[in-house]
């Protein structure tokens, strides 16, 4: 029983492993061709110009839900599921890619590599992961053995041991195939010479920046023609590689009514008896409380803040309860299970008045540490006086609190911080809160200035806390009566082939109109809308441009009725999809015209001394002919592919065109070109090493693998299902 406990464990956590990794799982299984739809309708996609029949795909997403269900003993929720079909098709797509590559060159792993990786002295790091001992944190080599020895006496344990040789037998041809490209990806000797040369060849430049916000945006106005002349010149930059949808919606929330709320607290009402009389805190939260992780332990007061019942429960008595109390869209109900005394885990309280440095400094202005000192002392005189103040009772440690601290964080509650923990505060503030006697009354001296400080006191005490959590629940009638308001809306939205959605819209009261962003066919959901996928699928499949769906969409929280707004088709996107973007592009040409007109001189300090308006001549040095940034301007291609240019040219000391650039219009001149000194021979066999180990990176299987989707025919239709 221990052995076949421990096997369903480990074969669940295996397969856990493998999803989280996104590790493929190779098995291949019979199929059979049932009728999901016509044509393509009975595949989930293809795969290099291959169908992949959706029996397949769904066999093999059902496996892995069930071994996830089987581990956490309750059924899979929706984003796991997700999670999991998305987690099988893309294995489907590296079986059938890299497969094919395996195939080609012909590579396989013998079943001696397989015993090896099992049993041998080097064994593969999956099997020692698989059969460490938790306890100790060490290979465990008699769990392998009880493993092996139920092989051929339970179906359990067989499907263990394939899945296990499917992934050892996978992760092998993945390594292999790696190192065979990774062996040919070499730099060569004159490549890391030529790269050594431009490394030590470095520009220096003077450059001034124009940017765009000189111009105001009103003074370009691009007409229509221009920005048209734009888009048809540029079409190449607005390519639509995906269709896309873009709706309009209004969501309809769903709320529990006041009689909702009133039935959900008489139910729990009914808990707080039971709750108070268990003996078994943890296991009745367990089974009554909504919240997804159950709240159970011991809590110092200030991990209460926030919960307005923290001191009744901290002077509570063991076992007391306390609620329900209604939070939002909750009620919770408290118990106090246990009490205990912990020294390490102690909270402490103070009220302070700081007398910050900072105030003296600036009347000093200290140039040396005699001055400092002065400064100092002076906040100290300060001090002195407000404690002497206080001791003497003549005001009250408010009143001075509000007078003279320099602590904007506690100066609204009378000094106070309450139930700080160890590590929050300065040492020596919180040394003086952890050690002097309650009720102590002193100054400290910190970082920060002088404090005047009372010890209120000090708490050691810690109660375990039970907390059952009930969401209100939404009855069937206030769920039908949204629906039926949603429905109504939906009828006169629907009305002249939708186009009377705005002017119902306009009819609701306080229910806006909003709109998503484009979204494609395989996104999750919508924008701002969770678990949204239906509403992407309709927008794709069913519903045709200006159509009000008139069966509102009912989702987890809230009903939505959609309307399709916009069809964004693949290949280059339509004129007005893009015009903000081409109004932005044309108003720079614009501007650099202008700054054209205005840019005069034969030097830039000639430049900058006519241009005016504080511009200003500065410099970046030690530009490298390998460089992607301008020190001192950032990421600009234009130009650096230009400081390139004329440097190849030699061209010194002469002002370059002006160059327009992403953040501003710029002119610059070479100062200086530092070659530097030729490379020696060692250094550049020390970079072609360099070279091949980046190029190499390149091989690994992950890279292979995107370099093969990319040439590869790939076809996702698992819409037509979820």
């Amino acid at each position: 029983m221990g052995i076949m406990s421990s096997l369903r464990e480990r074969g669940s956590t295996f397969i856990l492993v493998s999803i989280g990794l996104a590790i493929v799982s190779f098995l291949i299984m019979d199929v059979y061709n049932q009728n999901y739809g016509a044509g393509s309708r009975q595949y989930a996609g293809k795969i290099a110009g291959k169908k992949i029949p959706y029996a397949e795909y769904e066999m093999r997403v059902n496996e892995q839900i069930r071994n996830i269900e089987q581990r956490s003993g309750k059924p899979a929720d929706p984003s796991t599921q997700e999670y999991i079909r998305d987690n099988v098709w893309n294995s489907l797509v590296e079986e059938k890619l890299l497969g094919e590559q395996y195939k080609s060159i012909g590579l396989s792993i013998s079943s001696k590599e397989m015993t090896e990786a099992v049993r041998g002295p080097e064994r593969d790091p999956f099997v020692i992961q698989t059969f460490t001992n938790q306890e100790t944190n060490t290979f465990d080599e008699k769990m392998l053995n009880d493993y092996l020895a139920q092989r051929g006496k339970n179906k359990e344990a067989d499907y263990f041991w394939a899945k296990m040789e499917e992934y050892l037998e996978s992760s092998k041809l993945r390594n292999r195939l790696s190192s065979l490209v990774k062996a040919g990806l070499n730099a060569s000797y004159e490549a890391a010479k030529y790269e050594a040369i431009n490394r030590a060849r470095k520009i220096n430049i003077k450059f001034i920046s124009f940017p765009y916000v000189f111009i105001a945006d009103s003074l370009v106005k691009p007409t229509k023609q221009e920005m048209l002349a734009y888009y048809n010149e540029n079409k190449h930059k607005f390519l639509q590689n995906e269709e896309e949808r873009v709706i309009e919606y209004v969501a309809f929330m769903k709320k529990p009514s006041r009689e909702d709320t009133l039935a959900t607290k008489k139910e729990v009402e009914k808990l707080v008896k039971d709750f108070k009389e268990t003996t078994v805190d943890s296991s009745f939260i367990k089974m009554n409380t909504d919240a997804n992780t159950p709240e159970y332990g011991y809590k110092k007061k200030s991990d209460l803040k926030g919960i307005d019942i923290a001191d009744k429960l901290f002077a509570a008595q063991v076992g007391e309860v306390f609620g329900p109390f209604q939070n939002g869209g909750t009620f919770k109900i408290y118990k106090v299970c246990d009490i205990k005394d912990d020294t390490s885990a102690v909270t402490m309280s103070v009220r302070h008045i700081l007398v910050g440095f900072d105030n003296y400094y600036k009347k000093v202005m200290p140039k040396t540490s005699t001055d400092s000192t002065k400064a100092k002392n002076m906040a100290r005189a300060k001090a002195d006086s407000i404690l002497a103040v206080l001791r003497s009772k003549k005001a009250t440690f408010d009143e001075l609190v509000l007078k003279h601290s320099d602590d904007p964080g506690s100066k609204n509650t009378g000094g106070k911080y309450e139930d700080f923990p160890k590590g929050q505060m300065v040492k020596p503030f919180e040394n003086f809160a952890l050690k002097k006697p309650i009720g102590s009354l002193d100054k400290v001296e910190t970082t920060y200035g002088w404090h005047i400080m009372e010890v209120l006191g000090r708490n050691t005490k810690q109660i375990k806390l039970g907390v059952i959590e009930k969401n209100i629940q939404i009855s069937d009638a206030t769920n039908n009566m949204i629906f039926q308001e949603a429905s109504t809306f939906a009828q006169k939205a629907a009305e002249n082939k939708g186009k009377n959605f705005d002017k119902a819209c306009e009819e609701l009261k306080g229910n806006a109109k909003r709109k998503s962003n484009p979204f494609k066919m395989m996104e999750k959901g919508i924008s701002a809308v969770p678990n949204s996928r239906e509403i992407v699928r309709w927008a794709f499949l069913n519903a045709k441009l200006g159509e009000v769906r008139l069966e509102p969409f009912a989702l987890e929280d809230r009903f939505v009725v959609a309307k399709l707004t916009k069809i964004i088709e693949k290949g280059v996107k339509p004129f007005e999809e893009v015009e903000d973007q081409i109004k932005t592009e044309v108003i720079k040409k614009k501007k650099l015209e202008v700054f054209k007109q205005k840019i005069k001189g034969n030097t830039l300090e000639e430049i900058a001394k006519n241009y005016g308006n504080g511009v200003i001549v500065n410099t970046s040095n030690d530009i490298t002919f390998i460089s992607n940034y301008v020190p001192n301007v950032g990421q600009e291609p234009e130009m650096l592919g230009a400081i390139f240019g004329m440097a190849n040219k030699g061209l010194i000391q002469k002002v370059s065109p002006v160059i327009q650039g992403n953040n501003a219009v710029y002119v610059f001149t070479i100062e200086s070109i530092n070659n530097g000194e030729p490379p020696v021979d060692s250094a550049i066999k020390n970079g072609q090493l360099s070279l091949s180990s980046a190029l190499r990176f390149k091989g690994d299987a992950g890279q292979i693998l995107e370099a093969l989707k990319k040439k590869a025919e790939i076809e996702d239709t698992r819409y037509y299902y979820f």
